[in-house]
């Protein structure tokens, strides 16, 4: 049930962005040079917060079922856009900062006892972005982790992780816009991890201590739903066309 209800989140994303794309919210100016639209957005940095949850969609461990989680902390980065085109609003989206991510697991006898583990990242990402609609990739090293039960917290040591690869498709939608001050815009974003996060060691990566779980071939691959905001401030006279 938590993954039919987290695709239909999905199915909402997506449907978003279509609908987006066809609304005409963007208005380009007239460039005198060329007698064509400008239409794209100058070179610009800013900040980003988004925060979401999501479920490990890989195998479950023998003996467990994966659930919903939700993220303790969001993700907090500094943004910038370098663009491409002047007449598109095509560009490359950076990013770099604190990056979280989590999973939740249940045994199958007792579906109300629920472990969630929860990491985080110092991370960087680059996209493509076209018109609102943006996807790349991000990377990073863990910061720390813990998990938690029924019975309380407790920490994880860093080196039961592997560094974080994952695949981003997002959509930034403009709320409020400035061509001299900037703009603002509210993020919705899937992030979809490529590999498992815990190392093939025992000794680190096991729920609990004790378990003999193949790690190598039952491990966490979060997919998330996030959304938030960025807000990016223009630089002008800095431009890559």
């Amino acid at each position: 049930m938590n993954k039919t209800i987290f695709a239909i989140l999905i199915m909402v994303f997506v449907s978003m962005n279509l609908a987006a794309q066809d609304d005409g919210y963007y208005e380009g100016s007239y460039n005198e040079d060329n007698n064509v639209e400008a239409t794209n957005y100058t070179t610009s940095v800013g900040a980003q917060l988004i925060w979401g949850g999501g479920f490990s969609w890989s195998k479950a461990f023998p003996g467990y079922n994966s659930t919903v989680s939700l993220n303790n902390l969001p993700d907090i980065t500094a943004v910038g856009y370098l663009p491409i085109s002047s007449q598109i609003k095509f560009g490359i989206l950076g990013e770099v900062g604190i990056m979280s991510t989590s999973y939740g697991s249940a045994p199958e006898y007792n579906t109300k006892n629920v472990t969630t583990t929860q990491v985080k990242y110092i991370g960087f990402g680059a996209s493509a972005y076209y018109s609102g609609i943006y996807a790349g990739m991000n990377y990073g090293f863990p910061l720390s982790g813990s998990r938690s039960d029924g019975n309380g917290s407790t920490s994880i040591a860093t080196e039961a992780f592997v560094k974080l690869i994952e695949f981003k498709l997002g959509y930034d939608y403009p709320i409020w816009e400035d061509p001299a001050k900037g703009r603002l815009n509210f993020v919705a974003q899937i992030n979809f991890t490529m590999a498992g996060l815990l190392l093939n060691d025992l000794t680190l990566s096991v729920p609990k201590p004790g378990d003999e779980f193949n790690v190598q071939r039952f491990n966490f691959q979060p997919l998330q739903f996030k959304v938030g905001l960025n807000y990016f401030f223009n630089m002008a006279g800095f431009s890559s066309y």
